[in-house]
């Protein structure tokens, strides 16, 4: 199979190249390169549109498709398995379910078995990869950081953070439209941070397809 040449100037500048005919061409990329994927984030699409005064249409409305929330745990709360940090499993339990009960109370549709506590980092080490560093980042630049510290030494009656560690957890979601989940999705953050559950958002994503 031979691979198409196309370039981002006759997408923009020929009526020919639809939304389907650009998938088609990725594809067509895909199976002549053995790539698993296209790496497509430097592209800038809007580049040729902006040169000729044209505008991307939207064809569907602004939509969410996961979540990524926060909390804190005491070292006591982890364990290790084969050299991987994990949460105890049954506090992991608890909060995947107490997770799913608020999403689904505030009519936040969630994926079928799409809760999940993806990463456990400590708080103040500077080792691990560079998904554990963007995390420890994002969190210690969050506005209401003290709040949180705050309540993690009220919580496991500490007088500072030694022994914290991070727990992430990813949210699939059933493609929610962005203005009809944040009124919900404000609503299930203030649960999530009732009594000594404490979950935080650390990150969602956004997508709009053009």
């Amino acid at each position: 199979m031979q691979s198409q040449t196309l370039k981002l100037e006759d997408i923009f500048n020929n009526d020919k190249y639809t939304a389907s005919k650009l998938t088609e061409w990725f594809i067509l990329e895909n199976l002549y390169n053995s790539n698993l994927l296209t790496d497509i984030r430097g592209i800038q699409y809007n580049k040729y549109a902006l040169e000729k005064k044209q505008k991307l249409i939207p064809l569907t409305p602004m939509f969410c498709d996961n979540i990524m929330l926060f909390t804190i745990v005491g070292q006591e709360q982890t364990h290790r398995r084969n050299n991987v940090l994990l949460l105890q499993e049954e506090l992991c339990s608890i909060y995947n379910t107490l997770i799913r009960k608020v999403f689904k109370d505030n009519k936040i549709r969630v994926v079928s078995h799409s809760v999940k506590c993806k990463k456990v980092i400590a708080y103040n080490n500077k080792g691990g990869d560079k998904y554990a560093g963007k995390i420890r980042e994002s969190i210690k630049k969050l506005a209401h950081l003290q709040k949180i510290i705050d309540n993690y030494k009220r919580i496991y009656n500490k007088s500072n953070l030694e022994g914290a560690h991070i727990c992430t957890y990813k949210i699939e979601l059933a493609d929610e439209v962005i203005e009809d989940l944040l009124p919900r999705l404000e609503t299930a953050l203030k649960q999530l941070r009732e009594g000594n559950n404490l979950f935080y958002i650390l990150d969602f994503d956004i997508i709009l397809f053009c």
